[in-house]
């Protein structure tokens, strides 16, 4: 191993910015690079704000990294070469000491049709195409969104609150927000649907899409626009290289967030799963932060010769927009389990605006802590959210 360790993250999504950043300050003589095609940092619990329309202010990753010291390489990881350490991209190869893999998820599309036929709201490319689409339709087009889970209740209210010209409805396999809310939490959502005039259908078990309509095992809905929201999945860049995943291609870590057979390799955020959680490892920021902050600290342990510590996923709760004024806010156990406490209206929807700025605030605070254990003098500015 050289002196100075060279450090790849792979993705600049919430998991990677802030294990990078965290990593800047902990690790100040290390080379640390960042890997991502973006140009921009994606803020992905704000897509359906995306979706409806709303402009967020760009983040452009080059310039994050620059002010906390670190390297920045615009580029997409094709393949991990283990035994090597080397990680080939469409812009050349890329060594490593030491890996984290951080590449997050995307919406779930083996559904025959839905990658064809469908929008999407898991990435900006596809929120802002959707928000295009919305905005052509005619008064009265009907608009099916697809998943109740917290994405899709998410995207529906946001988006019937939005176009309230057009016919919303919202399908689900089986009930709505399964295992996610209690009885008072679920009844805001079903009163927050009532309200936006959006429709609901439970049990409609998706087996295809076509170009116009959704077909179930006996019948079909007709749309103009399906959004598709049932689930996300890794990339599948873990699994093409050889590591062992699970049946959403997230990467196998233990508790301490490496790879078994190569240690030398993290995973974080919606792209891995450690051993034996205490809760429920739902794809989410509200669990790729702390993993991030965890597999940093590790490195910077295992770099001293410390004792590594084990990640441990808790459940505080769950907070759910629906629509700019409105939300739920769902208490649960630390293990997940539902508690009967929760909050609802303008007080869930002010907690879940300060959530979605905290996502922003803890990587711009990593970053000003790893540019001056660094050297560098320019302060990044203080974060602009958009309501």
């Amino acid at each position: 191993m050289t002196a100075t360790r060279e450090l790849l993250v792979l993705g600049a999504g919430y998991a990677g910015l802030r294990c990078a950043m965290r990593l800047g300050w902990r690790e100040p003589q290390a080379t640390i690079i960042v890997v991502d095609p973006r140009e921009t940092q994606c803020e992905r619990v704000r897509l359906h704000q995306v979706a409806a329309g709303q402009n967020l202010p760009a983040r452009p990753l080059a310039a994050l990294c620059r002010e906390a010291g670190i390297g920045f390489r615009r580029a997409r990881a094709l393949r991990i070469d283990a035994e090597r350490r080397v990680v080939e991209t469409d812009a050349g190869l890329l060594r490593y000491d030491r890996l984290v893999l951080a590449l997050g998820s995307s919406t779930d599309l083996r559904t025959p049709g839905a990658a064809d036929h469908c929008d999407r709201v898991g990435d900006e490319v596809g929120a802002r195409t959707l928000a295009r689409r919305l905005a052509s339709l005619p008064t009265c087009a009907t608009v099916l969104v697809v998943g109740g889970g917290l994405t899709g209740i998410e995207t529906v209210t946001e988006l019937a609150e939005s176009w309230s010209a057009l016919r919303f409805m919202l399908v689900t396999r089986g009930v709505l927000g399964p295992g996610l809310l209690g009885a008072r939490g679920l009844a805001r959502v079903r009163g927050a649907l009532a309200r936006l005039g959006v429709q609901v259908r439970e049990h409609f078990d998706v087996r295809r899409v076509e170009q116009d309509r959704l077909c179930g095992a006996d019948e079909s809905l007709a749309f103009d626009v399906c959004v598709w929201t049932p689930g996300f999945r890794a990339p599948s860049l873990a699994r093409d290289s050889g590591l062992r995943v699970d049946a959403a291609n997230r990467l196998l870590v233990d508790a301490t967030l490496r790879c078994a057979e190569h240690p030398e390799i993290y995973g974080i955020g919606d792209a891995a799963i450690p051993d034996a959680p205490l809760a429920p490892m739902l794809m989410s920021c509200r669990l790729a932060l702390p993993m991030a902050a965890c597999a940093a600290d590790n490195l910077a342990r295992e770099r001293r010769g410390n004792a590594l510590i084990g990640f441990v996923a808790k459940d505080a709760g769950r907070c759910i927009s629906l629509g700019r004024d409105d939300g739920v806010l769902q208490f649960h156990h630390g293990d997940g389990r539902l508690r009967s406490a929760g909050l609802g209206g303008g007080a869930a929807a002010w907690a879940k605006e300060r959530i979605c700025r905290y996502t922003v605030w803890i990587i711009d605070r990593e970053a000003r802590a790893s540019g001056s254990a660094r050297g560098v003098t320019a302060a990044l500015p203080a974060a602009a959210v958009g309501r």
